[in-house]
């Protein structure tokens, strides 16, 4: 009997399959998670019996297990278009790394450690691997790519720009662009699983605000235009609970000309906050990069059915090996997407449902130029299904605002579709915008309705 393949695809313009959400199908919910040696390589041959499983509180029967490695061959299969699409195929093969370098704690000169550790990095990836860089104040913001020597060669050419005579206020001015940096990239992880990098000389911790009463001060201070406070702190950590992502707070400890206690709590406390691998670099970073990156080469994909009042709710998460020896690193908080009542009947009915769908496996990129004649900018959009014998019987495009409006629409004409890829032109003022590809086969039957969740990924059109 023939299924259909009815599919759709959060794409981030410009960005890389990190803006694409992945979404549970059914009525199971997904966790992703690393299985680690004490050695930090991977173990591979865990079973679903293996592993124990509670969901706020309550022991959860894993429904099923799978295990992808991120460190194998780039994928194949005869597509057209380059590594650097969208796809809302799960189990692609390629790490994707952001690394955020906090250069204004960086002395100028005192970028040693920092770029040693970068180049570790991009020398060890594998060629399905992405990498990208960001500094808080944009000196560089590279999105992850498969070049890692271009990243490498940017990042060698940065200087630090911290200040020996950086006040307390600064300091929480610099800290509230780190923590806004870091906020984006979790926002950006969607549900594939991703690799942040931090580094940094050391950051401001959170703090209260001074209130004096006659001669008595009743609580720490803050800076009233940069404030640090417990909530900036635990916002991110709320993010980190269920974005997909694994951090790595790498601590550059001789980065300041002035090295601060204080900072250095700061830095301690995002990793707190985050659940992040904190690591102190006062020599060679070899052994905590090769690490980072045996951690990182493989991950599983568990799934659980939810009881109906969890729909739309973020769930404490508790899981653990009964194997001995064996650490399963996961996120603390699993989100139950809502379920969706109704399937959608067409792909223009799909724009408008936030998520992703999987029974049709697409995969999607985009360009912008400016237009002639006017401040506009065209957006040219390709996809084809990811599998070289799919055929496609209509599929449509939106554009969305930053107040998730759909601004644009493209729908394909049945010329469009005997192309492959198909090509797409829409045209939109700068701004921010999500781009979702959704598409049915040809087979006109229509799949069971699918559970989604809302990719959380924007990115500027200039």
């Amino acid at each position: 009997m023939n299924r259909a393949a009815a599919s759709a695809l959060m794409v981030a313009v410009l960005l890389p399959s990190t803006a694409a959400a992945q979404a549970a199908h059914g009525p199971a919910v997904r966790i992703d998670f690393r299985a680690l040696a004490e050695d930090g390589g991977q173990v591979a041959d865990l079973k679903a019996e293996d592993i124990s499983l509670k969901v706020n509180g309550k022991t959860r029967r894993v429904e099923s297990l799978s295990f992808f490695r991120t460190t194998g061959e780039a994928p194949s299969g005869g597509a057209a278009l380059p590594p650097a699409y969208a796809t809302n195929v799960v189990g692609v093969n390629g790490r994707i790394i952001h690394i955020l370098i906090d250069d204004d704690s960086i002395a100028p000169g005192r970028e040693g450690q920092m770029k040693e550790a970068v180049r570790l990095i991009t020398a060890e990836l594998g060629p399905g691997d992405r990498v990208g860089v960001l500094t808080p104040q944009g000196q560089l913001n590279m999105r992850p790519g498969a070049d890692p020597t271009k990243l490498r060669l940017a990042v060698d050419a940065l200087a630090g720009r911290a200040s020996p005579s950086e006040t307390e206020a600064d300091a929480q001015c610099r800290t509230t662009r780190v923590l806004a940096a870091v906020g984006s990239m979790l926002a950006m992880t969607g549900g594939t699983p991703t690799t942040i990098v931090i580094f940094s000389g050391g950051m401001s911790p959170p703090q209260v605000k001074q209130i004096q009463i006659g001669s008595r001060i009743t609580s720490v201070a803050t800076n009233d235009v940069c404030p640090v406070t417990p909530d900036d702190f635990q916002n991110i950590g709320t993010l980190a609970a269920t974005a997909h992502a694994d951090l790595y707070l790498f601590h550059v400890t001789e980065g300041m000309v002035n090295r601060s206690a204080t900072q250095d709590a700061g830095f301690e406390s995002l990793a707190g906050v985050t659940g992040a691998e904190f690591v102190r670099l006062t020599g060679s970073p070899q052994t905590p990069v090769s690490r980072m990156l045996r951690e990182t080469g493989a991950y599983y994909v568990a799934t659980f059915a939810p009881e109906p009042n969890e729909s739309g709710q973020v769930l404490r998460l508790e899981m653990h090996s009964t194997r001995d020896k064996v650490k399963l690193r996961s996120r603390p908080s699993v989100e139950v997407p809502k379920t969706a009542k109704h399937a959608p009947t067409s792909p223009k009915d799909m724009l408008r449902i936030a998520g992703e769908a999987h029974d049709l496996p697409l995969r999607a990129a985009a360009y912008t130029s400016r237009n002639a004649g006017n401040e506009e900018v065209k957006v040219i959009a390709l996809f084809e299904g990811a599998e070289p014998t799919a055929a496609l019987a209509s599929a449509s495009i939106g554009l969305f605002d930053e107040k998730n409006t759909l601004k644009k629409q493209w729908t394909a004409q049945a010329a469009d579709l005997q192309k492959r890829p198909v090509m797409a032109a829409l045209s939109a003022p700068p701004g921010t915008y999500r781009m979702r590809v959704a598409a049915v086969d040809a087979s006109g039957a229509r799949g069971p309705p699918i559970t989604r969740s809302t990719p959380k990924s924007h990115v500027r059109i200039r």
